[in-house]
């Protein structure tokens, strides 16, 4: 990492540039920082500020490798296997937004400015995919985890070394209910002597939604009902910590990879401690619901919604460092 950075840095490599502007979302770990949720939030935000938004992505652990561009995964019926369950996900969530699915990011985005002309793009996990060029960098943190030992990989959780942030335009700290622990993140990122602007992302649940139906329910329709919890993402922590506050009696929470795919083995393993236990209802995520499409279960699955929501400043900060890159291009 440390020679590829190098090369990067000296213009040793080339470096695509997209005739449009790009702003990318990433992080230095890995696991599950948030970049997800913050793309969508990004993505909502200006499209109701009037933007054609495009959102690139591998389609991490997708079983096919070819290029898909399309803006209704709907109509095309793609699923998690096509593009990936990331993709899938906002793709339900994001009508208007146009999606490229592929391992070069230039090439689809190439061909959505060809076939629709967006205003700009955002680069999904784009923080270590330097051979695309990026007018914002926006680098997410989780505040529960940061660094972790501040060592790489394999050794640590860090895709690369912990300096690097300095390539970060601004840091969004991604922090479920605990300013304590955002102040206590901002003050060690400071310490690191870059100035770069440090935001309290503060996750909030957006909804809670029927996975066979896709109807929301309330919020509160899960509060003081026992439940079975099981998931495959990079922060199943979090996932916990976000079931517990609103008021759900977690009876087994069951973990698996991140991007796991379901085989029928773990279908009848988390039907086996449904079963086995006094709990009324199944409990995933939104990711994992994506993964989920091909399952039946002989119970109720739900899955809990999560997005972004900042103080004022921050929003500021935020959408007026987008806005002034997209302006600035035209």
């Amino acid at each position: 990492m440390f020679a590829r950075n190098l090369a990067y840095d000296n213009k040793w490599f080339n470096i695509n540039r997209l005739n449009r502007p790009v702003i990318s979302i990433g992080n230095i770990t890995a696991g599950g920082a948030g970049k997800t949720p913050l793309a969508r939030y990004l993505a909502e935000t200006l499209g109701r500020k009037g933007f054609s938004v495009a959102l690139l992505s591998r389609g991490y652990r997708r079983k096919r490798d070819d290029n898909i561009v399309f803006r209704s995964s709907k109509e095309l019926k793609l699923t998690a296997d096509n593009i990936g369950d990331e993709p899938a996900m906002l793709s339900e969530m994001l009508d208007e937004v146009i999606f490229g699915i592929g391992a070069n990011r230039f090439i689809t985005g190439s061909e959505i400015i060809d076939r629709f002309n967006p205003d700009v793009f955002l680069l999904d996990d784009g923080f270590q995919h330097r051979k695309l060029h990026r007018d914002l960098d926006i680098l997410v943190v989780d505040s529960h985890q940061l660094f972790h030992n501040e060592q790489c990989l394999p050794a640590g959780m860090l895709r690369e070394p912990v300096e690097n942030i300095q390539r970060a335009d601004i840091i969004v700290v991604k922090n479920i209910n605990d300013d304590t622990s955002y102040l206590r993140s901002k003050e060690s990122i400071n310490k690191l002597g870059f100035d770069i602007p440090v935001l309290n992302g503060k996750i909030k649940v957006m909804g809670l939604y029927d996975v066979d139906s896709s109807e929301k329910e309330q919020l509160d329709f899960i509060t003081g009902k026992r439940v079975i919890a099981f998931c495959g993402i990079g922060n199943a922590g979090g996932f916990r910590k976000t079931i517990e506050e609103q008021g759900a009696s977690i009876q087994s929470f069951i973990k698996f990879r991140d991007h796991h795919y379901y085989s029928e083995r773990d279908i009848a393993l988390i039907s086996g401690k449904f079963a086995e236990s006094n709990a009324e209802l199944l409990l995933t995520t939104m990711k994992d619901a994506a993964r989920l499409k091909s399952v039946t279960f002989d119970c109720p699955v739900y899955a809990i919604d999560i997005g972004y929501e900042f103080d004022c400043a921050d929003e500021q900060t935020l959408i007026s460092s987008v806005l002034n890159i997209i302006n600035g291009f035209r």
